[in-house]
């Protein structure tokens, strides 16, 4: 799907709403919100801050993770072409900032010990401004004379912004060893506000003479009123919840001379449309003027968090109405009056399970929780249709097609009385769908299938359980039936494999059944896929067998082993040679494309492509949503592209590269 909703912007001239979510920023058409949106992809964690340039040609936010080491990414795109212009890497310290320039020709960015200015329509680097401590916020001035950062030192610098000569020095403002949030001009660049954890620091720029609001926001926000005469000061609704009883929150300042002229009750988000400060209240929105007037927004909703169109006349709120079924909708309402003006909706596809192709690539199944999803990928992939098959249980993490598309199964898992099983579904060419359930009831829940294969021509379906089990079933005797319990001895054999939960998969003549157990398991087992009879075993050193693949082509087989970190073992069908290792490399799932040259790796950190012939990595794609990697990938049948699953709820569709690029 299209993921939730983080943050919604407005380009300048306001004919397009970019969303923002995990999966990067979806570019709607103000004028018509149900014509199709653009997506601008997001490939690394979570996406923080997200703005268009002045003339809204370009939009560039910043993803990435934190996992004790930061890694971040800045996207710098073309809106008018969806085309990405630039990414830039930052690696270590905290969440790193950028700024357009007044022309939108330039890009500042805060990196390791320096401000980088880049050329916003090519992504060439202009020049390094060094010497810093790690930047954590940078900043143009409205008027376009000025660039400032402020470093994790707690230094705010200012810069001629055409030859980023320094015009101040570090004495000025003074060392404070504490942490520094962020940097924010008044619309008419005399002032400067810089929020941190002691305050917040307003620096009147011409006179480079400062004062320091003793009021502590924490991560909240400022707002100067556009006539720069006034800034306001709130704390974060997240981190921060109302109470009447406790003292006004929002504090407005005169900004010449440093005095508060009044405080309200409520909490940021807060801004400023003229000069009438719009801010909550117990979920409620309020207005508020120089002539201490108070008027209620007359929104017939709750408000959580909520984004202002610059001109003031909209308000944008998300519509919690199907969150609850995976779908995410914003609505807009007018100000004035508080009527509805239009909405969009973010369909629901995808959930972060189990992940699967038909081998003609026409068909994405997606298990996601209370419902398996069939995208309809021959129409427009950004909006594909959707088919909703409904299980017995709970969707597990399995899913798969059979080789001709004709069936999928699904594991089952713990919903009420029916404890573990599977389900199996097959359509015919007038559309009607069939399903099957096998399972037992109030048996334990590792009775679950946790693996399928298919036989290459579709008919048997192998079956590995939780508990070491691996059964074989006629595919359609299962569908006849319709309800198959695990006890009436229906499968075609059955026999124990392993000891703990066991994953399978066949080799591609069909003659041979490969098996691997738990995590505690080191050896893979090669049983007669006719008779169900151990015809080989290989056993692995001290490090346990996570996952295994055999290439299309049947010569190379792969194996995933982890002890301390993942590494990848190829060998050789034939010979039983072993041809190579990629250490640290993506193990929790191996999968080759088509051709047998790319080998696919995925782990809980993202997912990687090597090279079957050299294991040289030709792309790394880290996880794209925080400290968890895709759960489920598969390739498409002509292998031009790789599909994901991710926890955030989304899908995604990749490019693949080619070998020898």
């Amino acid at each position: 799907g299209r993921g939730g909703i983080d943050d919604v912007v407005w380009s300048p001239n306001q004919e397009t709403i970019a969303i923002i979510n995990m999966m990067g920023a979806w570019l709607y058409q103000a004028a018509d919100l149900t014509a199709p949106p653009r997506l601008l992809m997001n490939s690394l964690g979570d996406v923080r801050k997200a703005q268009f340039s002045p003339d809204g040609t370009r939009l560039a936010f910043v993803s990435g993770i934190y996992d004790g080491y930061g890694r971040y990414d800045i996207h710098l795109w073309s809106t008018e072409t969806a085309a990405r212009i630039n990414t830039i890497h930052v690696e270590g310290g905290v969440w790193p900032d950028f700024a357009f320039s007044l022309d939108g020709f330039l890009i500042a960015t805060g990196d390791t010990n320096a401000v980088r200015v880049w050329n916003a329509q090519s992504g060439a680097k202009i020049t390094d401004i060094e010497g810093l401590g790690y930047v954590l916020d940078v900043a143009y001035s409205p008027n376009g004379r000025l660039l400032a950062a402020i470093d994790d030192d707690g230094v705010l610098r200012l810069w001629d912004a055409r030859t980023y000569e320094q015009i101040n020095t570090p004495e000025t403002i003074g060392r404070v060893n504490t942490y520094y949030r962020e940097l924010l001009f008044s619309p008419d660049s005399r002032y400067l506000a810089l929020n941190y954890l002691e305050g917040v620091l307003l620096l009147a720029v011409p006179a480079r003479t400062h004062r320091l609001i003793s009021t502590n926001i924490g991560e909240g926000y400022m707002a100067f009123s556009p006539d720069s005469r006034m800034l306001a000061l709130a704390p974060d609704s997240r981190y921060h919840t109302y109470d009447a009883a406790v003292d006004d929150q929002i504090t407005i300042w005169d900004a010449a001379t440093g005095e508060m002229l009044t405080s309200l009750p409520g909490q940021g988000p807060i801004t400023f449309a003229g000069n009438k400060l719009t801010f909550l209240v117990d979920r409620a929105l309020l207005t508020w003027d120089e002539e201490h007037h108070l008027r209620r927004v007359p929104i017939p909703e709750p408000v959580e968090s909520y984004w202002i169109r610059p001109d003031g006349r909209e308000i944008a709120l998300i519509d919690t109405t199907n969150i609850s079924a995976g779908a995410f909708g914003l609505r807009f309402w007018a100000l004035t009056d508080g009527r509805l003006m239009g909405e969009i909706v973010l369909p629901a596809l995808g959930g972060g399970y189990g992940v699967d192709l038909t081998f003609d690539g026409r068909k994405l199944a997606i298990a996601n929780r209370n419902v398996v999803q069939i995208a309809d990928l021959n129409s427009e992939i950004d909006f594909p249709q959707v088919t909703d098959l409904r299980p017995d249980g709970i969707a597990g993490n399995s899913v798969l097609f059979s080789p001709d598309g004709n069936f999928l199964v699904c594991s089952s898992v713990a919903d009420g009385m029916r404890v573990g099983g599977w389900n199996i579904w097959t359509w015919n060419e007038w559309g009607g769908i069939r399903k099957a359930y096998v399972g037992n009831a109030n048996t334990n829940a590792f009775t679950a299938a946790t693996s399928f294969a298919f036989s290459p021509d579709g008919q048997v379906l192998a079956t590995g359980e939780g508990t070491g089990i691996i059964r074989q079933w006629d595919v359609n005797e299962v569908m006849r039936l319709g309800n198959v319990g695990l006890d009436q001895g229906t499968e075609l054999r059955k026999w124990q494999a392993h000891d703990e939960a066991v994953s399978l998969f066949y080799t591609p003549d069909g003659h041979t059944l490969v098996s691997f157990g738990g995590n505690q398991e080191r050896s893979l087992k090669f049983w007669n896929a006719q008779t169900g009879d151990e015809i080989h075993l290989l056993e692995a050193d001290t490090q346990a067998i996570t996952s295994a693949a055999i290439s299309p082509d049947g010569e190379i087989l792969a194996i995933g082993k982890y002890e301390e970190n993942y590494t990848i073992e190829l060998w050789n069908m034939n010979s039983g040679r072993q041809l190579l290792t990629i250490p640290e490399g993506y193990g929790y799932k191996l999968l080759f494309n088509p051709e047998s040259s790319i080998l696919a790796a995925a782990s809980g950190f993202g997912f990687a492509l090597y090279a079957v012939d050299s294991g040289a990595a030709l792309a790394t794609e880290r996880a794209y949503f925080g400290a968890l990697g895709g759960l489920d990938i598969d390739f498409s049948s002509d292998g031009t592209y790789l599909v994901s699953t991710a926890a955030d709820g989304s899908t995604r569709l990749w490019g693949v590269p080619a070998t020898s690029d």
